[in-house]
């Protein structure tokens, strides 16, 4: 019943701590599958975000693990412990700012494939209707990829997978 499943996920958040995702399988139990973050996952996402936002409020050269540790109130080992080097934090940022036009363009094309469309038919429609949701930029996503692509003079490898996705 669904008030036993709602008093499962309570007993399992409970025991195993955040739970970040809950899927009922296809078979008639509902199995039900959680992804918990581990300490160390929460963590490094927590220095991504404080990331983001040094970059957003004062610029990419504002970066550094010394910056971070400041926001967080941790120490600049805890942030080495997760990205050795700036550059290692770069890659991460890179990756997380990839999966997000990955996933906009998906959300994006997805109803113009569904009414008919063709993929390639789609592409210019769904760029239109991501290109009005830049005025709202809620979670600065906009002003995050301006500013890793100005890397591409000092470091033009690093931000070779941004420039291979733009093409």
């Amino acid at each position: 019943s669904a008030a036993s499943d709602v008093y499962k996920r309570q007993i399992l958040k409970w025991i195993s701590g955040p739970v970040l995702r809950v899927e009922t399988g296809p078979d008639s139990f509902h199995r039900q599958e959680i992804h918990m973050a581990t300490k160390g996952e929460q963590s490094r996402q927590r220095i991504l975000e404080a990331s983001r936002s040094i970059i957003l409020e004062s610029g990419i050269g504002k970066l550094s693990h010394g910056a971070i540790a400041e926001v967080l109130d941790i120490s600049k080992s805890a942030i080495h412990w997760h990205f050795p080097t700036k550059d290692d934090l770069l890659k991460a940022l890179i990756d997380d700012y990839l999966e997000h036009l990955q996933a906009e363009e998906k959300r994006h094309e997805t109803p113009f494939i569904a009414s008919g469309l063709s993929p390639e038919d789609a592409v210019l429609p769904a760029m239109r209707l991501w290109y009005l949701d830049f005025r709202e930029n809620r979670a600065g996503w906009v002003g995050l990829g301006s500013q890793l692509l100005s890397l591409s003079s000092r470091h033009p490898a690093l931000v070779e997978p941004i420039r291979a996705w733009y093409k």
